[in-house]
């Protein structure tokens, strides 16, 4: 496998963006509109804002992206308050609902008081 180089010569691998799977030239991958591809080209970011491209198009048609080698990136936690209580959950006699749905409902509530 060639080795892959970014911008400022430090060395890269392109990974998946949720599984840190190890990609490579002739790897099969699926791109963000379910269609299969073949990865035939890779190329590294050239600058800091780039993002680098596969087969032409940028990394993340795929889901993937450049990352140093020997460097386990940790997933990007959002700050969306929304996105955030939507992993938050109560259970009530009822079911379960999210803490987004719980706030909302109450909003409603308080509306009418």
């Amino acid at each position: 496998m060639r080795k892959l180089y970014r911008w400022d010569n430090k060395e890269v691998e392109l990974v998946h963006e949720t599984t840190g799977k190890v990609f490579k030239e002739g790897d099969a991958v699926t791109s963000f509109r379910g269609e299969p591809d073949v990865i035939r080209y890779i190329e590294p970011p050239h600058k800091s804002s780039a993002s680098g491209r596969v087969n032409n198009y940028y990394a993340g048609v795929y889901d993937l992206k450049f990352q140093l080698v020997g460097v386990k990136e940790t997933p990007q936690i959002s700050d969306s308050p929304k996105e955030l209580a939507d992993n938050v959950y109560f259970e009530f006699d009822e079911g379960t609902i999210s803490a987004y749905e719980a706030i909302d409902r109450l909003k409603k509530i308080t509306k009418n008081l």
